[in-house]
Parts: structure tokens; C-alpha cells; sequence
């Protein structure tokens, strides 16, 4: 049977079924973990079978370089204990409901909040879709993902993993970088703490000790110097902190953190000033079975270009291009009416025929297409920046469903 377990993961068929349909592994599997260089993953759920089929799935998984450890919990108790002696695990895949209905939800809640990790990124899943947790839960306890048993293929199982460790990564060097910071700046107290020193002893000797205080000088100059080196690295780790927070690592542009942020002070301003903001909102067409055929590190090169092309077409200052979430990606024009945001959209859209990506199993053309929605609002105190969004979702959702490769005013 567990023969018939791996050719199921092989496959990428759904690898965790509804309980009267569970696939059951005749052998046990070693549950114990070994690496010691390895990303630590935690399995939470109170079905031996998800452990079993899981490892199967992730077993011979490598990221930068190094491979997986899995540990074990069959209850929140054993999550939280398990949890509580390992601060080092990358990501806890997370049953909802075990020994209570909120078991899974109190294990998220203490990880947050009593052990105060915010790095480690958690995947809530579960075998009952009718127990969704509310958005202000999601939110409020940085839970990355959540998904029903019946979603996860193996190929949407790792690419969570993925991207849960590849998060993982960039908050663990985000941590060095401040930690750097930090050293820097006590280096800088003992420099400044040494100069006041040697200040005060050249000031009582500097009549008998005329030669001594030359050489103290040179000392001083090559600190000063060494300080000012040291200024200008931590100007560096700042900028390249800076751009960890508001930089989308794989396709350069602003990430949607960013996009929220800027979003929001525009939609102040303009208010204020009674002036349009514009929003555009573009969507790969097909963009999953191009992933499906040409592969993951073909689909992130294709992102990479698409966001980069739609980039050196807003040239504005004061315009932003962010990658709004997955395929999609937002484009921000303050002071820009209706018109103007309507020629800014066909550019793009013409410049993305241009490139000529080919799309073999595109429904649409033998190329790369992108569905573009465009709003125009001078925000009233009766609208939100929610409805803004809302409604050009909707219109994008209309853009698609019209055939793709097309644009679609809000009105």
C-alpha cells in the first residue's frame, strides 16, 4: 500500500482525501528527525496518515541547499511542547480541528503570542472546508496560508513549502541585518566612549607631552576615519533593509505591503486635494497552465519580465508598479483621469504582446497575455479604498471571463 502511496505523489493527484477515503500506509514511516543542518518543518495533526502521506510528498524536498527535517505532533499539546524546545523551525503545517475545534487555532496563538515567534510561517489546512477561519484571525496571527486536505496536490503542497521557507529565509536575514545593525552601533558608543578618553588625557598632558599628542591625533583621525567607514555601512545595511521590506524579491518591483502603504497615503492626499487616483489592475491570462507546462523557474522568469516591462513603461515619479499577489500585479497613478489611465493600460498591454513570451497552452494567443482592469475615483468621504479595490477586482473578473487579453473601465 505504500507503493500505492507514492505513485499517488508522484502523480500530483490530491494526496489528502476525506477520512472515508484516507490513504493508509501498511509500513511505518520514521517520524523522528536527524539533519542537523536542515529546515525544520512541523506536522500538526492528529492523523498518522497525513504524517505518512506528507513525508512522501516532501520527503526528498531541498532548499538553498539544504533538505527537510520533519517533527511530529498528533494534538496542539504536542505542537505547543514540541514548538516551545525547537524556536528554530521554518513552518508548521497546522490541522485545525483536533482534540477541540480550536486546537489548531490555540497552537497559532501561543506560537504568536507566548513565545513571541514571528518568524515562522504557518499553513493552516484542514479535512472539514466549513471551518474557515475569519479574515481578522488570519490577520491579526500572521497565518501565511490556509487550505482544505482536498486542495493540496503535491505540487501546490510544495509550492507552499516553498514559499513559506523561502519567507522564512528572508525574515532570518532580515533579523542578521538588524542584529548587524545593533553590533554597529554599539562599536560606535565604544568609539565615541574612546575619542572622549583620549580628548581628556591630551587636554591635561598637551605641555609635556607634545610628541605623545601627535601620535594621539593620527590615532584619532584613523578612528574618526574608521568611524565614518563604519557610518557608511550602516547607511548601506539601512538601504538594503529597506528594500527587504518594500522590494518584491523575485520580480523587483514594490511588493504589496508597499502597495497597501502607498495606496493608502495617496487615497489621503488626493482627498484632501480633490484629485483623481487612478488604479490598474493586470492579471497573467492563463498563467497556471503556464506554470503547469513550463515549470516553476520558467513561470518566476516570466513574472520577472512581465513586471519589469510594465515597469519601464510608467516612468512618472510619482507612479508605483508593485506585484499585487501571485500573477497579479497594481498599478498606482495619482492626479491621472479616466483617459489618461486608459492609454497607460493599452501601452502596457501592447508592450506585453511585444515581448512575445510563448504560451503553447494559452487559450488566448501562442503568446503571453495580460487582462488589465482601470479605475478612476476622487475619493469622497463615503468611499473606501476597499470599494476602490472591490470594484476593479470585479472588473478584471469581467475581463477574463470576456476572453482575456483585454482591457475593462470600471465606470
Amino acid at each position: 500500500m505504500e507503493n500505492s502511496n507514492q505513485s499517488i505523489v508522484d502523480n500530483d493527484e490530491v494526496i489528502f482525501a476525506d477520512e472515508d477515503e484516507m490513504i493508509v500506509a501498511d509500513e511505518p514511516i520514521n517520524l523522528s528527525p536527524s539533519a542537523q543542518d536542515s529546515w525544520k518543518i512541523l506536522l500538526v495533526d492528529d492523523d498518522v496518515e497525513i504524517h505518512k502521506v506528507t513525508i512522501l510528498a516532501l520527503g526528498d524536498l531541498e532548499f538553498e541547499g539544504k533538505p527537510v527535517t520533519f517533527f511530529n505532533a498528533y494534538s496542539g499539546e504536542d505542537a505547543k511542547q514540541i514548538i516551545r524546545e525547537n524556536s528554530d523551525i521554518a513552518m508548521i503545517l497546522l490541522d485545525v480541528i483536533m482534540e477541540t475545534e480550536d486546537a489548531g487555532l490555540e497552537v497559532v496563538k501561543y506560537v504568536r503570542n507566548v513565545l513571541q515567534n514571528r518568524l515562522v510561517r504557518i499553513i493552516l489546512r484542514t479535512g472539514q472546508p466549513g471551518k474557515v477561519p475569519e479574515d481578522t484571525i488570519v490577520l491579526s496571527y500572521d497565518i501565511n496560508d490556509y487550505k482544505t486536505k482536498t486542495e493540496l496536490t503535491r505540487k501546490n503542497l510544495l509550492t507552499k513549502v516553498i514559499t513559506s521557507l523561502r519567507g522564512f529565509s528572508a525574515l532570518i536575514r532580515i533579523e542578521k541585518s538588524k542584529q548587524e545593525l545593533s553590533d554597529i552601533a554599539l562599536e560606535n558608543a565604544k568609539l565615541y566612549e574612546q575619542i572622549e578618553k583620549y580628548a581628556h588625557t591630551l587636554e591635561d598632558k598637551v605641555a609635556e607631552r607634545t610628541r605623545e599628542l601627535e601620535i594621539k591625533n593620527r590615532q584619532l583621525e584613523l578612528e574618526i576615519k574608521e568611524r565614518k567607514i563604519a557610518e557608511r555601512s550602516l547607511q548601506e545595511l539601512n538601504q538594503k533593509l529597506e528594500r527587504l521590506v518594500n522590494v518584491d524579491g523575485l520580480t523587483g518591483v514594490a511588493n504589496r505591503r508597499h502597495f497597501d502603504d502607498y495606496l493608502d497615503r495617496e487615497w489621503r492626499r488626493l482627498k484632501r486635494e480633490q484629485k483623481p487616483l487612478s488604479l490598474i489592475l493586470c492579471d497573467v491570462d492563463h498563467f497556471k497552465l503556464y506554470n503547469d507546462s513550463y515549470g516553476h523557474l520558467q513561470g518566476d522568469d516570466c513574472l520577472r519580465q512581465v513586471a519589469q516591462t510594465i515597469a519601464q513603461v510608467i516612468q512618472r515619479p510619482a507612479d508605483l508598479v508593485a506585484r499585487y499577489g501571485g500573477e497579479e500585479f497594481g498599478i498606482i497613478l495619482p492626479n491621472t483621469e479616466i483617459a489618461g489611465t486608459h492609454e497607460v493600460a493599452k501601452k502596457v498591454q501592447q508592450a506585453i504582446r511585444d515581448l512575445k513570451l510563448p504560451h503553447n497552452c494559452s487559450q488566448t494567443s501562442q503568446f503571453v497575455t495580460i487582462s488589465m482592469a482601470i479605475s478612476c475615483q476622487v475619493p469622497y468621504q463615503a468611499q473606501t479604498i476597499e470599494d476602490l479595490i472591490r470594484t476593479t477586482d470585479q472588473a478584471l473578473y469581467s475581463a477574463k471571463a470576456q476572453g482575456r487579453d483585454r482591457i475593462i473601465i470600471n465606470h
